[in-house]
């Protein structure tokens, strides 16, 4: 049987720290999409 875990995150960074916590985030986008069974992994940037 297959399993299916789906994660809706709402993260807020601190002041100052927008571009740096943006940056390591989508650092992790490709490595996760290349573990076994991922299926999607969707972006979606919220108002500054």
């Amino acid at each position: 049987m297959t399993e299916q875990l789906t994660v809706v995150a709402h993260l807020r960074a601190l002041d100052g720290q927008i571009e740096g916590t943006k940056a390591f985030l989508l650092g992790l986008i490709e490595p996760t999409r290349a573990e076994p069974g991922v299926v999607r992994i969707l972006v979606a940037p919220g108002p500054r």
